[in-house]
């Protein structure tokens, strides 16, 4: 087979990738991982990531872009201005499969201007079955939407565009937001409780930059959003997890 394409934005999104990299063996050399600069930093990461060996890493910095084109091949125009201005040009026909987690950005927006036939992941954990889906109902409720389903003509985010070939799920028997025919399970936390001692080791070179203490008493763990608002333990299940 040849090499996946995995796209990443945040730092959750290279561990999760990394890991499913490690997993795909390839015979044809190492899986590309584009790094976002928005990624903290993302050098340094980059210098580590290659180090490991599971992908190769090319950082594309879309600061550089300075938005959208319009007019007649719009598309077209639009991806060769990216490639020259942000330094890095896709080639379909290099990969396997083709993985984001953000399109809503500027490299989502290059990937359906190269009508890549992209899978799209999750931004963060198991969020196609969260509560709040306003983006996406929003976007559907626009009077344009039906018109860029259907040309391909103009942006669409969320998994909603026509050159995005599946979007995973942690659970895609409970996702409402697409058919079952454009879905495909991909269980994360299936993925995060089944590391094999390799590839904690293998996580470890990547993430720290400094050995971790002996002694971790008086550790916190500082969570962005609650599990318990996101539906996936109970109140007392994460209060049993900050006293372990």
């Amino acid at each position: 087979m040849k090499p996946n394409l995995y796209i990443c934005h945040t730092a959750y999104q290279v561990l999760v990738d990394l890991l499913r990299a490690g997993r795909c063996a390839c015979e044809n050399g190492p899986h590309t991982m584009v790094l976002s600069a928005s990624v903290p930093d993302t050098a340094a990461l980059a210098a580590r990531l290659d180090a490991a060996g599971v992908v190769k890493t090319v950082i594309v910095d879309e600061t550089k872009w300075p938005g959208t084109v319009t007019g007649p091949f719009a598309h077209q125009r639009a991806a060769r201005a990216f490639e020259k201005l942000c330094g890095w040009k896709f080639d379909r026909a290099a990969y396997e499969n083709v993985y984001i987690h953000n399109d809503w950005s500027v490299l989502g927006r290059y990937l359906q201007d190269c009508h890549a036939g992209y899978i799209l992941c999750e931004d963060t954990f198991a969020s196609t079955l969260g509560p709040d889906q306003h983006l996406v109902t929003d976007q559907r409720a626009a009077p344009d939407f039906a018109g860029k389903r259907r040309t391909g003509k103009g942006y669409l985010y969320w998994g909603d565009s026509p050159w995005c070939a599946k979007v995973e799920s942690e659970d895609a028997a409970k996702c409402t937001l697409f058919p079952a025919s454009r879905l495909v399970t991909d269980s994360k936390r299936e993925l995060l409780e089944s590391l094999t001692d390799a590839e904690k080791a293998m996580v470890r070179s990547v993430f720290l930059t400094q050995p971790l203490p002996e002694n971790a008493a008086g550790a916190t763990l500082l969570l962005p959003r609650s599990f318990v608002e996101d539906g996936l333990m109970t109140q007392a299940e994460q209060n049993a997890m900050f006293k372990a």
